[in-house]
């Protein structure tokens, strides 16, 4: 189905449509009220409760006016089934903790290295600014970051531990100077979530703060006037990032409303695109005739570079993973970068076959749910707390996108331990000339 012909029919079929999406997400809200670190605020709920959740209402209300083929509705919806029931029985597997994520997320020179990673964030953010500039100003970022994905991936991850472990000092430490570290804080929130330009970016950060508190006091009570408050703001980032987007380009922008209310539709049909890989690919089996990479070259694409790969192999990698493919198959001139998200389930179908899928859809469970049991370590301990919060939060994008969900703790892993090795390399110099020094005196 193509996006235009959903739009009508969504507007033509909206009582229906907003109801299945309005009892999933509810449905998949209460029953994983309990089951994140940072319970009903936890950013689980935004990619499953929520993105999930409109996914499957539409998927539902497609099924329900016959769009999609009843076999192959129930495949996709029982992989889904599978996920929930995996999540919740795996949640009291006790892992146990791995001796290189403690070694990671433990520093003997916290404050050299925060300091480091402070730096490296100024650092990346000034690099970003020079050679692309403030994302939010772009139609398409990933456009925009071709060729240096590597350093947008590394800035997003360093954005979000400064933010989170400042929000955390500023929890432990009553200082007199606290209104200024304060203010730094919603500067840095603003100003990287403007450089980053995704919608997202802005309750990214709250997200990436609320975890961490979470995990370093073991319990976080959040007033309703807060939850409110957040909400709105971030509602309101995300509508001024949309307008920022379209308003240089509103002549060529297709409207059903009119150009008055562009932004309000453009609001609700961002909301609705959360299940656009559905309502392109399900109907009409399109997921049948689409073709795409090999599956360790899709996995492999964030973590090498897809550019650096699609030189290598000599051809675009990025054109076929299953998200880009929907986009292709009806507008095979397509050419701005990105594309609908695969999301676990239509990816694992698509890649492994409806056995395969399966044993993908529980790996997934396990990758969560140790993810989610390294949250339970870092009580009182800030830069501990800091670090598995941006596992968990960063993780989570394994649902929407599998390869990029794993490609975003790998980072967290190879850019902690880069930084591991310089902090303990200077650490120790510092301590040898320390010593030499003493030994003088």
């Amino acid at each position: 189905m193509h996006p235009s012909e959903f739009a009508y029919f969504s507007i033509e079929n909206w009582k229906l449509l907003g109801f299945n999406i309005f009892v999933i997400i509810l449905v998949l809200f209460m029953i994983f009220r309990r089951y994140p670190p940072a319970k009903l605020f936890d950013p689980f709920h935004f990619y499953f409760s929520f993105t999930m959740g409109t996914t499957y209402g539409i998927m539902i209300t497609l099924y329900m006016k016959n769009y999609i083929e009843n076999s192959l509705f129930w495949k996709i919806f029982s992989l889904n089934i599978l996920l929930i029931f995996s999540l919740l029985f795996l949640k009291k597997v006790k892992f146990g903790h791995s001796k290189i994520i403690v070694a990671l997320t433990t520093s003997k020179y916290e404050n050299f290295e925060v300091k480091i990673i402070f730096f490296l964030f100024f650092l990346s953010s000034l690099f970003l600014v020079i050679l692309v500039g403030p994302l939010i100003f772009y139609e398409s970022r990933f456009e925009a970051v071709k060729g240096i994905g590597f350093l947008k991936r590394i800035f997003d991850v360093l954005r979000l531990f400064v933010i989170a472990y400042l929000a955390l000092s500023i929890l432990a430490h009553k200082s007199p100077n606290r209104p200024i570290k304060i203010s730094l804080l919603l500067f840095i929130i603003l100003y990287s979530s403007i450089l980053n330009g995704a919608k997202f970016a802005f309750l990214e950060s709250l997200y990436a703060i609320v975890v961490a508190v979470a995990i370093y006091k073991k319990n976080i009570k959040i007033s309703i006037l807060s939850s409110f408050i957040a909400i709105i703001l971030s509602t309101i980032f995300a509508i001024l990032v949309l307008y920022s987007q379209i308003h240089k380009n509103i002549e060529n922008i297709d409207s059903i409303y009119g150009t008055d209310y562009i932004v309000l539709e453009r609001f609700i049909f961002r909301i609705l695109s959360n299940g656009n890989q559905v309502y392109m690919l399900l109907p009409n089996n399109v997921i049948e005739k689409i073709e795409v990479n090999n599956p360790a070259i899709t996995l492999l694409s964030p973590l090498i570079g897809s550019s650096y790969l699609s030189k290598f192999l000599g051809y675009n990698v990025n054109d076929f993973n299953v998200g880009r493919q929907a986009i292709l198959y009806y507008q095979p001139d397509y050419e701005k970068a990105g594309g609908p998200t695969s999301h676990f389930d239509l990816f694992a179908y698509k890649y492994f076959g409806y056995a395969g899928a399966i044993f993908f859809t529980i790996f997934i469970a396990v990758f969560l749910n140790y993810l989610r049991y390294l949250t339970k370590y870092g009580y009182k301990k800030r830069f501990m707390s800091t670090a598995i919060a941006l596992f968990w939060v960063r993780g989570l994008a394994i649902l929407l996108e599998p390869s990029i969900g794993i490609a975003h703790v790998l980072d967290i892993v190879v850019l902690l331990f880069t930084i591991k090795i310089i902090t303990l390399s200077l650490g120790s110099l510092y301590e040898r000339k320390n010593i030499s020094y003493n030994r003088n005196i």
